[in-house]
């Protein structure tokens, strides 16, 4: 908890008030538009607004002031069930500022067992969902005849033998069948079990990734992995940024240029759980801010951007990943939504395929869901595209990440 004294306290009580002037909504018409006048005067109190910070603490508060996003066509109200999030997360935010606070970065995280979201109403906490339930078996309609022949078998053997029987004409035939042959290498040369030692990269790319890189391929998204460096980060401040390890992703999935989703992995076993798992996160989440606001700003050159923007992401750490999407309303709210482990046992495949494979699907569905929605974004004239420009460049920038501690080293002969 971030403490402070009264006259603090009252500071960031005021800080959470909304401001009283209301900014125009995009697009705005010569007919509605108001004199030179009322716009310096909104200006200037917008301006005020966006500058008041918490005295306990000496941060700025991006959540005061939100009219540069109304300007990029997003939402800056969050009601549930009757209940202001926003302002709910605005009070949060205040009292939680330290240095691996993603809340810092006005990200509301909204995963299970999230510090946040276990301080909201119970009815409200339940009732917030990334999005609508996916039906992939309406997507593809021989998925669930050959999940039945399949995976009606639990070993990999069998498993096997039950998929060489189906035609490599079927799309998700040729899917499975690619995460068969991973398999077999590790499963011929080692044995009933995953070697738990292997690296990152074959752990991830040659097992995981197989997953997510082959339901991209089957609805025709472009991937790629490993060292893929994040568009988000390299446009944040060199200076600052060079403390924080992670600037590249494990994989992506590109749209166009827009990197619609990136994954972080690490290796089956791994030492240090305590520390891992949790940084990995941290730079996860802060990557799909980075490249939120990226992709804003690509798309402000020429189009007024789609409502309800997302990114996706995953994390894998040891066997299990995690699914995760991350949006804007009036807050950047990191969600998850899926998760899966991948087998690791000859004898204990079938079932754990099944869902790795199910979940694949899933995520894939909605990310084409989100370029279909992208691609209804409306062109805009120049002067419009002026204006979203100077709304982007008001957004804030990720904080400075905490600095890595190193042992100093001793001279010789000295303590």
């Amino acid at each position: 908890m971030v403490g402070g004294s009264a006259n603090a306290g009252a500071k960031r009580k005021r800080a959470h008030q909304k401001p009283t002037q209301h900014p125009k909504e995009f697009p705005v018409t010569d007919e509605g538009a108001s004199s030179d006048t009322d716009s310096m005067t909104e200006d200037n109190e917008d301006t005020l607004a966006a500058n008041e910070y918490d005295e306990a603490t000496g941060l700025q508060d991006p959540t005061i002031n939100l009219s540069h996003f109304q300007v990029l066509n997003q939402e800056t109200s969050w009601m549930v069930n009757g209940v202001d999030v926003l302002e709910r997360f605005h009070i949060f935010r205040s009292d939680n500022l330290d240095e691996y606070s993603l809340a810092r970065d006005q990200i509301a995280d909204l995963r299970p067992e999230s510090k946040f979201k276990r301080s909201l109403p119970s009815h409200v906490a339940e009732a917030i969902s990334p999005s609508t339930p996916i039906h992939i078996q309406q997507m593809w309609p021989t998925l669930e005849p050959i999940f039945e022949r399949a995976f009606k078998y639990e070993s990999y053997d069998d498993v096997s033998s039950a998929l060489f029987e189906e035609s490599l004409k079927d799309p998700i035939v040729r899917y499975i069948s690619s995460i068969i042959t991973s398999y077999e290498h590790y499963f011929k040369h080692c044995g009933e079990i995953i070697p738990q030692d292997l690296n990152e990269k074959d752990a991830f790319v040659h097992l995981t990734w197989s997953f997510i890189r082959g339901a991209m391929t089957v609805i025709g998204i472009e991937s790629r992995s490993f060292e893929v460096l994040l568009v988000g980060v390299r446009e944040r401040n060199p200076i600052s940024e060079t403390k924080e390890m992670g600037q590249v992703a494990d994989g992506i999935a590109l749209h166009g240029k827009d990197q619609l989703f990136l994954a972080g992995a690490s290796c089956l076993s791994q030492p240090n759980v305590d520390n891992k798992q949790w940084q990995d996160e941290f730079k996860l989440a802060r990557a799909m801010r980075g490249s939120w606001v990226s992709q804003i700003k690509s798309t402000c050159h020429e189009a007024i951007p789609c409502r309800g923007m997302a990114v996706f992401g995953s994390y894998s750490y040891k066997d299990e990943t995690r699914f995760w999407k991350m949006d804007f309303q009036g807050a950047f709210r990191l969600q998850e939504f899926d998760l899966f482990s991948i087998p690791t046992t000859k004898a204990n495949f079938g079932t754990k395929m099944k869902r790795a494979l199910s979940s694949s699907l899933r995520l894939v569905a909605r990310l084409q869901q989100e370029i279909e929605n992208r691609k209804n974004v409306v062109p805009a004239p120049y002067e419009d595209c002026v204006r979203m420009a100077e709304a982007v460049g008001k957004i804030e920038m990720t904080t400075d990440v905490p600095k890595r501690h190193r042992k100093k080293r001793c001279s010789s002969g000295s303590e």
